[in-house]
């Protein structure tokens, strides 16, 4: 099992110019994109069991 070397891939971050602005922010949005979807998913199953159960409750 290959264990993650922390030092090697830090080692990119302290090079100016090994990132453009461009791949950092790709790089974070790519990161972030689970992150969002997730909470985005959970937002809209909350409000549809809440529009639900005001269809019920109407009835």
């Amino acid at each position: 099992m290959q264990c993650y070397n922390f030092e090697v891939h830090t080692k990119a971050w302290d090079q100016p110019g090994k990132f453009t602005r461009k791949q950092l922010r790709l790089r974070l949005s790519v990161a972030l994109f689970p992150i969002i979807l997730h909470y985005a998913f959970i937002l809209a199953a909350y409000s549809f069991s809440r529009l639900i159960r005001f269809q019920l409750s109407a009835v």
